[in-house]
């Protein structure tokens, strides 16, 4: 679900984006979406869905080894919840240093 969470999200910030520039401050609706639409890379969008995508699969991953191991009640449950989010949180900030080495910028 998390890539389809990233689309979602792409999307309400591009959306927002519009009505940003386009209501509040004034931009011609027609430039705006002409720049949008020439700097946006598919590219770009692709790399982010599979990024998110490894995110997920690595979020499931660990929080099924802590879940597996928590014993101890509501409170064992509790402690394996925040060691999940720690080491999630590392193990996400390693490997999106590793992926954006390995992805080109651009195709």
């Amino acid at each position: 679900m998390l890539p389809c969470l990233t689309l979602y999200g792409d999307i309400i910030g591009m959306a927002a984006g519009f009505f940003y520039n386009v209501y509040l401050m004034g931009v011609n609706r027609a430039i705006y979406l002409k720049n949008t639409l020439l700097y946006l890379e598919l590219w770009d969008v692709i790399s982010g869905l599979i990024k998110a995508a490894v995110f997920g699969v690595i979020i499931a991953i660990i929080g099924c080894w802590q879940g597996l191991k928590a014993e101890g009640g509501a409170e064992g449950v509790g402690k394996a919840t925040t060691q999940t989010v720690v080491i999630a949180s590392i193990c996400i900030l390693i490997m999106n240093f590793f992926m954006s080495k390995v992805f080109p910028a651009s195709l």
